[in-house]
């Protein structure tokens, strides 16, 4: 029996083009990309009384279904729409919340195999979150460069691609420290609902990004392998993608002395608590 699946994800570990890839699939839907998240429910039916999260997880799963809003703005940017339509698999990203006991029953009713995205490379991850945090800051910026990339010609494409590599940001230490310790308590609260869910009977896998930037196609297959197809699709799932990165230069080359910032001590101490949390935890099955 095919399963559906979930993944986790909080911010800037490519959640959105692994699901874009993965929504390429024939067998596998991906009918949302973050409607269910915290911010966007609270932005578009605060107001519904009869919108609930776990029925709308629920209806999802079992119909394949959402209703959008019209003014909602990520329901483009799926390569591969199926919604409504039979699949053996459905699936999204999505920031956890909600009452945790209430969400596992209805992961295991509908066999939904559930994914914690995650990156190894700390510094790159903080850089990364830096330089979205500036870009958001400027007048015609924001922290999507995909979305915009996507939409662009070839010609465009080069020419907004050179300017994100040749732009240098200028962070400071405390703006650095700020986001290392916020991606830290994101990695403790994501293992602790890990272990809860876990506990109550769901399946959790842990998933890097750093693997489907160097390998995306093997990625893909690991995941259809955990049980979301009966049989893998053999055909290329990123070949002509349309959301990828932007840009090819590593974010931590684009902040001014980075380098020199990351190696004050208290920036060490969070790296490796990071990496316990996120790596060493992991590889120990614990």
């Amino acid at each position: 029996m095919s399963r559906n699946f979930i993944i986790l994800f909080h911010a800037r570990e490519g959640s959105t083009a692994i699901v874009d890839a993965l929504s390429r699939h024939k067998d596998i839907s991906v009918p949302i990309l973050e409607e269910l998240d915290r911010f966007w429910i609270n932005k578009f039916y605060k107001s519904n009384p009869d919108f609930n999260l776990l029925n709308t997880m629920d209806k999802i799963f079992s119909s394949n279904t959402f209703d959008l809003g019209d003014d909602w703005g990520f329901q483009n940017y799926i390569s591969s729409n199926k919604r409504g339509q039979p699949v053996e698999s459905i699936g999204f990203k999505w920031r956890p919340h909600g009452p945790i006991k209430d969400i596992a029953k209805i992961f295991k009713k509908n066999n939904v195999q559930v994914f914690i995205l995650a990156r190894r490379d700390f510094l790159e991850l903080v850089a990364s979150l830096a330089i979205s945090k500036t870009a958001k800051k400027g007048a015609a910026g924001h922290g999507h460069a995909q979305f915009d990339y996507a939409n662009m010609s070839e010609q465009e494409q080069a020419s907004y691609r050179k300017n994100l590599e040749t732009t240098m940001h200028r962070v400071s230490l405390a703006s650095i420290l700020g986001i290392m310790f916020r991606r830290i308590a994101v990695a403790i609260r994501f293992r602790l609902f890990a272990l809860r869910l876990t506990f109550l009977g769901v399946d959790i896998k842990y998933l890097f990004y750093e693997d489907f930037r160097d390998e995306p196609e093997d990625f893909l297959n690991d995941i259809c392998s955990y049980g979301l197809l009966l049989q893998k699709n053999l055909d290329s799932l990123t070949d002509g993608q349309i959301i990828k990165k932007a840009s090819q230069v590593p974010a931590r080359d684009r902040i001014i002395d980075y380098d020199r910032t990351c190696s004050f001590f208290v920036v060490r101490i969070l790296r490796k608590i990071y990496s316990y949390l996120v790596i060493e935890k992991v590889n120990k099955g614990s």
